[in-house]
């Protein structure tokens, strides 16, 4: 194997799995990727034309617009620029064309033209489309828009240096081939407009994700395909692995009603829905050819949204430009692909908390998409609760949002009506939309110390209603004046005592006592925490190597377990040491 994975090595770890991942996939990686139905981020993340050929790709795609059976309604507009742009692909026409869609699309988000959405939504995808052809053909002010795009999309599919999709791979590729096509102009990766050295140190963090994220594949690709010989890691868990009582104060929520949640799993009916399903279906390999997988799971998070105003004075008083990004859409559930993986992660990170780690993860057995029970981490400050939280979170690929309830004196979490000034919907629909899934995970930290008053509401009152299976899944925002169905977000709440508390909030989580970590600890959580040092001071192994004998027992000496803050103080004395000590040139 490429990568090292000793115990307490939780990057070497996840580098290694991230290998075996794609060494199983390796020909989405290498070989040519073909759909029929590829939209505009599809060939931005390295899938071919359809016919072969971005002038083929204009005849077909143009071509079904202006066939008149098509089920989209063209504003007259926009058909002459079509017809050039179909008899005479040029860049020229191909900027016509789009220039023609954004004027358009101008329209309609001003209501000045009326469109049903999915014509509206097709229509942006082709003025996308247009760029990419126009910078097959050469024009350099596309190819710098879809560099842009392809990146935009490579950093939200891929976390470097830890593993990277296919379609993180394939836009991460096209970035340079766009960039390369615009004869190297300025592309603009750095808009911060912050002193020189700021820039220069953003761009290098930048670059160190590219080359690790390059480095994994190409680990993956010399290591040659997946011998299905190979080992494989350890099975995942099982019932009648663990004690009995492994599942204690976890029940298998039964009592989430998936018909009542909208949960789909075959293909939908409408318009709307049949987009949702094409967006979200995977393809998969049956024999030499591709086809459609089930779509992945996914909820209904809002209805319609006809009772809300059109126009409106824009910006956050504009409650109806804001559900549109979710309004009758089905958002995807997150799922965890490899439960195995995901304990190993976390048990080197976390090793005192195996026990725990175990206990969640043994919920989720069997599921098609993630939903941990409401839980309390109830333990002293300074263990890790926040972090391992949030690194659940975010191993379960949950989107995670650490939300502090310190000094919180109202319902903002709630959201606000839109007639006053700080108008917002509720942070969990925020959170739902920046995500792009629909069971994003809360970590409220520190939930006792929140404000008692109720003057203006209290953010513990509005978590007992979002806990609740039943009114979660018809929580009514003051903001869109609809019923939202939240009944998919994860909920993980750290507290140092229950202490102010209501006990209605209690009896919606199941309390789990979180152990402090003790010196038989310490060499793993050291060697986690001296990884994160290196990557918030930009240092490589080379120049930071791991901790010695003689550092390590240094470390026994002054710290016998407890707080993780006063271990990280003290790694970072050790680096600090090292410096100092190191000899000069």
């Amino acid at each position: 194997m490429p990568a090292s994975t000793k115990p307490g090595d939780h990057v070497a770890r996840q580098r290694a799995s991230s290998i075996r991942r794609i060494r199983k996939e390796l020909h989405l990686y290498t070989e040519a990727r073909r759909y029929k139905g590829a939209r505009a981020q599809d060939l931005l993340a390295g899938m071919e034309f359809l016919g072969g050929s971005s002038h083929e790709d204009v005849r077909l795609v143009i071509g079904a617009w202006l066939d008149p059976g098509s089920e989209h309604k063209l504003p007259g507009s926009l058909v002459g620029p079509m017809e050039r742009l179909r008899d005479k692909p040029t860049v020229r026409t191909a900027r016509s064309l789009r220039k023609a869609l954004l004027r358009v699309d101008a329209a309609v988000r001003a209501n000045a033209l009326k469109m049903i959405a999915l014509t509206h939504v097709e229509l942006n995808d082709l003025a996308d489309r247009c760029d990419v052809w126009a910078a097959e053909w050469g024009d350099t002010d596309a190819s710098l828009r879809c560099a842009k795009r392809a990146y935009a999309g490579y950093r939200y599919t891929a976390s470097p240096g830890v593993t990277i999709s296919q379609d993180g791979w394939g836009l991460l590729r096209c970035i340079f081939h766009y960039l390369d096509r615009a004869l190297g102009d300025d592309v603009g990766l750095i808009r911060h407009r912050e002193d020189r050295a700021t820039e220069l140190r953003h761009l290098s963090s930048i670059l160190r994700g590219v080359q690790d994220s390059i480095g994994v594949v190409f680990d993956a690709i010399d290591a040659g395909p997946w011998d299905d010989e190979e080992d494989e890691p350890a099975s995942a868990a099982r019932s009648d692995d663990r004690p009995k009582d492994a599942l204690d104060g976890f029940d298998p929520l039964d009592g989430l009603d998936d018909d009542r949640a909208g949960i789909v799993r075959t293909e939908p009916a409408s318009d709307t829905a049949a987009r949702d399903f094409f967006k979200n279906a995977r393809i998969v390999h049956k024999g030499d050819d591709l086809a459609f997988a089930p779509p992945r799971p996914s909820l209904r998070v809002l209805g319609s949204i006809e009772h809300l105003p059109k126009g409106g004075s824009g910006g956050r008083g504009d409650a109806r430009k804001d559900a549109e990004k979710i309004a009758e859409l089905q958002i995807p559930l997150a799922q965890c692909e490899d439960l195995v993986e995901a304990r190993e992660l976390l048990d080197d990170e976390f090793p005192h908390l195996a026990a725990i780690t175990s206990r969640l993860l043994t919920t989720q057995v069997g599921r098609d998409w993630v939903k941990l029970p409401n839980v309390i981490l109830l333990g002293q400050p300074g263990i890790a609760k926040t972090r391992y939280g949030r690194r659940l979170a975010e191993i379960l690929a949950l989107k995670p949002v650490v939300y502090p309830c310190t000094g919180q004196s109202d319902a903002m979490f709630g959201g606000t009506n839109r007639g006053w000034s700080s108008g917002r919907p509720c942070n969990p629909i925020q959170a739902i939309i920046s995500a792009k899934i629909a069971n994003p995970c809360f970590v409220m930290d520190e939930v006792e110390k929140a404000g008692e008053s109720r003057h203006n509401g209290n953010v513990l009152d509005v978590l007992v209603n979002m806990m609740e299976p039943e009114s979660s899944a018809r929580y009514v925002d003051p903001y869109f004046e609809a019923p939202l169905d939240l009944s998919a977000v994860n909920w993980i709440l750290t507290a140092n005592s229950l202490q102010g508390i209501p006990q209605p909030l209690l009896d919606r989580c199941t309390i789990i006592s979180v152990p402090a970590p003790g010196p038989e600890h310490l060499e793993t959580l050291a060697s986690s925490i001296l990884d994160d040092l290196r990557f918030e001071r930009g240092l490589d192994e080379a120049w930071c190597p791991n901790l010695d004998g003689v550092e390590l027992q240094a470390l026994r000496e002054h710290w016998g377990g407890g707080s993780l803050r006063v271990l990280r103080q003290l790694v970072a004395a050790v680096l600090t040491t090292r410096d100092a000590t190191a000899p000069r040139q």
